[in-house]
C-alpha cells in the first residue's frame, strides 16, 4: 500500500503531519514589532533588550526594516502579521498619527487578539492620547501609568517589559 501523505492548514501556513509535531515542540514565537518610523530608535533599544531570548531560540522578531528593496512591502506586512504568535505595538503619538498603523496593523492586530491567535501587547513609549484607542482595554507595558521615556532609567523599563514578554513566551517557565 502506498501510504498518502497529510497535509493541512494552521495559522495560515501548510504542514505535512510529520513536520506539524516538529512546528509544535519547538518553543520559537515569532514577533511581529509594529512602530512609527520616528519611533525607529526604541524599536531598536527593545531588539537589544530581546537579544538573549533571540540568542537561545525562542523567539523570531520582524520589523518592516527588513523588507528589502522590489518586495511588495504592504503584503509582506500583513503576512507576517498573520504568523505572528505575538505583536507588540510600539506606542506614541507618531504611532497613532501614521495611518497605516491605525487602519492596518492595529487592526489586524485586535482582529488576531480576540481569535486568540496572537497576543497583543501595547508598549507605550511616551505620553499620549491611548486612552480610547482599539487596544485599551488590554493591559499595557509598562504598567502603572509608565512610559519608556518617562521612566528614571529607560533600561530598567525595557528589561520589565521584556521580564513581562517572557511570560508570554515561556509561560510553564
Amino acid at each position: 500500500f502506498a501510504q498518502k501523505a497529510i497535509t493541512f492548514h494552521y495559522k495560515q501556513q501548510l504542514f505535512h503531519i510529520g513536520d506539524f509535531h516538529h512546528y509544535v515542540q519547538t518553543p520559537q514565537k515569532r514577533i511581529f514589532i509594529s512602530y512609527s518610523q520616528q519611533d525607529s530608535h526604541h524599536k531598536d533599544e527593545l531588539l537589544k533588550h530581546l537579544s538573549v531570548l533571540k540568542r537561545s531560540g525562542d523567539i523570531r522578531a520582524f520589523d518592516n526594516s527588513q523588507i528589502v528593496a522590489s518586495e511588495m512591502w504592504d503584503e509582506r506586512i500583513k503576512q507576517e502579521l498573520r504568523q505572528a504568535d505575538i505583536i507588540l505595538l510600539l506606542i506614541s503619538a507618531d504611532a497613532l498619527n501614521t495611518d497605516y498603523i491605525w487602519d492596518v496593523e492595529i487592526k489586524h492586530a485586535i482582529e488576531r487578539h480576540n481569535k486568540k491567535e496572537a497576543a497583543l501587547v501595547p508598549i507605550i513609549l511616551s505620553a499620549c492620547d491611548w486612552k480610547e484607542a482599539p487596544f485599551a482595554h488590554l493591559s499595557v507595558l509598562p504598567p502603572n501609568e509608565t512610559t519608556i521615556t518617562n521612566s528614571p532609567i529607560a533600561n530598567d523599563a525595557w528589561s520589565m517589559v521584556v521580564a513581562e514578554l517572557r511570560k508570554i513566551i515561556r509561560p510553564n517557565k
